[in-house]
């Protein structure tokens, strides 16, 4: 199928020089030792089977674009080198692994993503999507978690890799620790219990347990001046919550880092050249955000970061991130939302080609937090009120908000959420 689009390069024609490895900022440390961790094999099938990284890379051919496509840039395919290859080299005994992800992902699901792709042209192609297609992954006969890290092993993950959190320099609604959010007036109320509410102490021993959200309790905070204080934060409190759960059949540990923040800001709509407050549209006491590591069981690298941006997000590679410093990734984020980006920047959750969306500002400060030291494991009436050209697509986009901004009332905490024992939304 590539043949469609490539061609292989002349042979008389110079080719490019080979593209350059990814490395890291800095050499990765020696782990601590113990278990299968980054080892550069992990077992798999119950133990039957063993996987190897591959390391290193022996060059097949680079293939340039046709002249139908000279805007794309070419490839370059390897194949890996000191592995063990099939014993059989017959047509009709060999065998090959294909595969984009699995379909079922999560901490207790079996397959594991084989690295391989599908290659199809930007556009004009009559090719079935890969879904189409069939493609399977590895799946395991049991779940295998001996290359999962240990406790020690994560806390030195974290410190390696743990981002910077950086907030926009007019960021008003600032995280602190959930510690200080109870100590500073948080209070525990029930269904039918009366208007005071009970006081929470500083460690949460007196919160209902129970394991699910029945809507018979809730939190919320006092009015006046204190409540101001408090909807601010206390950055200087503020740490982060790592979560670690085996990814993609126990080839990969996920570090997913939640930071809180006592309120979140009201959303702003964009409209062109024109940036219009929503009002209390997006507000609500008690934000949970947060962003996901990936790594590398076979040798403890970085993979990628996922960065969550309102009822979903994206990944983004290991090589295409931007370090604080070290190997420390930068998460930059979004004024009043908090949503998380890899980059500072101006980002549109609606139509980027007419400059219509809700808007998200991410730029660095030195508002920030350092999460490898500091972690433990009235909108209707708005809208008629504008000029007819700018109140339909102002009314679309608002139809078309997440639940994070079309509510009120505070989200439910992480373990609430989807991905705390599934996949990220991507």
């Amino acid at each position: 199928m590539l043949t469609r689009f490539f061609s292989r390069a002349d042979a008389g024609a110079a080719e490019d020089p080979a593209p350059e490895p990814f490395s890291f900022p800095e050499p990765l440390p020696t782990w601590p030792q113990g278990g299968g961790f980054a080892r550069g094999r992990i077992r798999v099938a119950g133990g039957e089977l063993e996987l190897a990284a591959a390391t290193a890379f022996d060059k097949i051919c680079t293939l340039s674009p046709s002249a139908r496509l000279q805007r794309c840039d070419g490839a370059t395919f390897y194949r890996p080198a000191g592995l063990t290859r099939p014993t059989s080299a017959s047509p009709g005994k060999a065998f090959a692994v294909r595969g984009l992800r699995p379909l079922c992902r999560g901490m207790r699901e079996k397959g594991i993503g084989a690295g391989t792709f599908w290659c199809a042209a930007a556009d004009g192609c009559s090719s079935p999507a890969p879904s189409e297609q069939g493609l399977a992954c590895l799946k395991n006969v049991d779940l295998d978690l001996s290359a999962m890290p240990t406790l020690e092993q994560v806390h030195a993950v974290i410190q390696h890799y743990g981002p910077t959190l950086y907030f926009h320099p007019k960021e008003v609604y600032l995280p602190s620790s959930v510690a200080w959010y109870f100590k500073n007036g948080a209070k525990l109320f029930k269904k039918g219990g009366g208007a005071v509410g009970e006081e929470i102490d500083a460690e949460g021993s007196n919160l209902p347990g129970g394991g699910w959200n029945d809507g018979e309790y809730w939190m919320d905070i006092p009015d006046g001046k204190r409540r101001q204080a408090i909807l601010r934060g206390d950055i200087e409190s503020a740490e982060l919550y790592a979560h670690v759960k085996p990814a993609m059949g126990g080839a990969c540990t996920d570090v997913a880092m939640w930071v809180f923040c006592p309120f979140n800001g009201p959303a702003r709509l964009k409209l062109g050249p024109i940036n219009l407050p929503l009002g209390t549209t997006g507000q609500h006491v008690g934000d949970w955000e947060h962003f996901t590591l990936r790594v590398s069981n076979f040798t403890g690298e970085l993979m990628a970061v996922y960065y969550s941006q309102h009822s979903g997000g994206r990944w983004v590679d290991a090589a295409k991130l931007e370090y604080a410093a070290g190997n420390r990734p930068a998460v930059g984020l979004s004024r009043n939302g908090h949503a998380s980006y890899p980059r500072a920047g101006v980002y549109l959750q609606g139509s980027a080609a007419l400059g219509v969306g809700i808007l998200n500002e991410a730029a660095r400060s030195k508002l920030s937090v350092d999460s490898s030291v500091r972690s433990r494991t009235g909108t209707e009436r708005m809208v008629k009120s504008m000029p007819q050209r700018l109140s339909c697509p102002a009314e679309n986009m608002l139809n078309k908000m997440p639940n994070e901004l079309s509510k009120e009332e505070g989200p439910t905490g992480p373990k609430e959420k989807n991905m705390w024992e599934g996949d990220e939304r991507w």
